[in-house]
């Protein structure tokens, strides 16, 4: 030990790791006794073989294979265009093991702890009783048992900063109340208290939650719900190239999460209309941008099959014409010239040429008008499509018009 206070190198103004160098050489032993003392606990390592044989437990998923246990996740839009409501309809579905708009939702009921101060106790209450619509109580109360969401009771509960002593014992004290799998914090401006575009406060508070949820809960994953930047030109970059820019601020944060997830309004006159994107997934592929719309009545979400990215892109750039390119008449008129079933893609192909559209918006199209039964699935040729009872009826009347017409004009000869 005498050896060590004499070459403690915070005692000394050489560097610390040259004394240990020089130490290894005359006094292997003693070099391993302040090594231990001053520089441990090291970063853990391992070999190639080892990275290569270990066994680790599979990733623990809550949203599609994009959100696992253990992780930063960002959900980033504009204000009021449905962030929160989102979340909670996401943690819901994750409850009650049921899938949200194609995404599988986990294994097991997680336990969810939603912390914020951007929705009132109104909102969230008309919010959750809309969505437990049709619920059993069993489900209810599976809900009631792993989600629990932050109430503004009282002026004092609208702090959620991190930059306080106080607050910050308020937040371990809540989450060593509930231990939940799954923090979110909603919205993430209102924890900072610094600048939100200096990368180094940003990751200071990034490690400050992290080091309060993980010492309760090291497998927990963060959940930040965050504003993005407003406008035309911002808005475009919900999706594509620009998609890590969509939201406010720093990027340091969107650059510690795994997975980002964008969210932008789908249609200007319909706020139940929006549009999904994915910035950003270091585990897996990032899927396609896809369009959502809201049941205003339960508050559900469902995959809008009509959705053209195109589409939406022109309207956000105001390039697209008052009347549509293509309509579901274009459908209707091209299967009524064919004596045979078409194709879906062969007749997408050939509606983008005649319609001067992307194949991809006809076959929005084509959807559409299968929902709206002017067209229907070939019973006998698959991936193929006829008229359907709509338009077949629709077809009629005109026939039965123009005999009408043929017959009155020859009554006027």
């Amino acid at each position: 030990m005498e050896m060590i206070n004499q070459h403690d190198p915070r005692s000394s103004g050489e560097s610390p790791m040259s004394i240990l160098l020089r130490m290894r050489e005359r006094d292997p032993a003693a070099a391993a006794e302040v090594e231990e003392k001053l520089f441990k606990p090291s970063f853990h390592t391992y070999g190639w073989r080892s990275f290569k044989e270990m066994v680790l437990p599979p990733r623990e998923c809550y949203f599609g294979d994009h959100f696992a246990l253990g992780g930063v996740y960002v959900l980033q839009g504009p204000g009021g265009v449905g962030k929160s409501r989102i979340t909670t309809s996401i943690a819901m579905h994750q409850v009650l093991q049921l899938p949200w708009c194609g995404f599988s939702t986990g294994v097991r009921p997680l336990k969810w702890l939603m912390l914020g101060n951007e929705n009132s106790m109104h909102r969230m209450q008309a919010d959750v009783r809309r969505m437990s619509k049709g619920l059993t109580e069993p489900q209810l109360q599976l809900l009631d048992e792993h989600i629990r969401m932050q109430a503004l009771e009282a002026p004092e509960d609208s702090d959620i900063s991190l930059g306080s002593d106080s607050i910050r014992d308020r937040w371990a004290g809540t989450l060593l109340e509930h231990t939940p799998d799954i923090l979110v914090i909603d919205p993430w401006g209102e924890v900072l208290y610094g600048d939100a575009n200096d990368d180094e406060h940003i990751r200071l508070v990034i490690r400050t939650a992290l080091g309060l949820l993980h010492g309760v809960n090291p497998n927990a994953s963060m959940l930040v719900i965050h504003h993005s930047r407003t406008g035309t030109a911002n808005l475009l970059q919900a999706t594509g190239y620009d998609a890590m820019n969509y939201g406010k601020g720093s990027k340091a944060l969107q650059a510690r999460a795994r997975a980002v997830l964008n969210i932008a309004p789908g249609d200007p006159e319909d706020s139940c209309k929006l549009v999904m994107s994915m910035a950003k997934d270091n585990d897996n592929r990032r899927f396609d941008p896809f369009g959502l719309i809201m049941d205003p009545d339960d508050y559900s979400y469902h995959v809008d099959d009509g959705f053209s990215l195109d589409a939406w892109r022109d309207d956000v750039e105001g390039k697209r014409t008052p009347t549509a390119k293509i309509t579901v008449q274009d459908v209707v008129d091209a299967l009524s010239s064919s004596a045979f079933p078409v194709d879906k893609k062969v007749l997408a192909a050939e509606l983008a040429v005649k319609c001067a559209c992307t194949e991809r918006t006809a076959a929005h199209t084509i959807v559409k008008a299968l929902q709206q039964g002017y067209a229907a699935n070939a019973k006998d040729a698959p991936n193929s499509m006829t008229l359907g009872p709509k338009a077949l009826k629709d077809k009629g009347r005109a026939v039965t018009h123009d005999l009408k017409e043929e017959m009155s004009r020859d009554k006027r000869g």
